[in-house]
């Protein structure tokens, strides 16, 4: 009986760990991919210098404690070598939009991030490095891929 308890406590941590990355900002509850870019207001390419010519597009929500805040300017996603900076962020399943306010926690947030798919994107799962800014914490995030779906 007890092989079996122990059992069910580690599968339950098993699945728990594998919808939930945690991280310093918060905990990231869902990670994903797609070729298509959502409407997001107040976009402007030249405000994102060095943005791919081929793109994917990630997106990564956050679940953010109320002690912390977030800004577009938090997270960047490393890939071979370089950084890709977050262009817009979205409080709930509202409007994408390009902000430079920092927000309030106590939310959850999703973040949109600009990739190069010329290296990503074939595969139905990518994995990708979300770095803090100002920070050496690096998490290993995987991106389900959606494909053509969009966010």
């Amino acid at each position: 009986m007890k092989k079996i308890g122990v059992f069910l406590v580690l599968t339950a941590c098993f699945l728990i760990r594998a919808t939930e990355i945690w991280l310093g900002g918060g905990v990231i509850t869902q990670a994903e991919l797609s070729q298509k870019m959502p409407k997001v207001a107040g976009f402007d390419e030249a405000n994102f210098p060095g943005l791919p010519e081929r793109r994917v597009y990630a997106m990564v929500t956050i679940d953010v404690p109320a002690v912390r805040k977030i800004s577009i300017f938090d997270y960047v996603i490393e890939m071979f070598g370089r950084d890709y900076c977050c262009v817009a962020l979205r409080e709930g399943s509202g409007k994408w939009r390009t902000t430079d306010e920092t927000l309030s926690g106590g939310k959850k947030y999703s973040l949109l991030f600009i990739l190069n798919g010329g290296m990503i994107g074939m595969r139905d799962q990518e994995n990708v490095t979300l770095k803090q800014t100002g920070s050496k914490t690096k998490t290993v995030v995987p991106l389900q891929n959606r494909r053509t779906s969009s966010f």
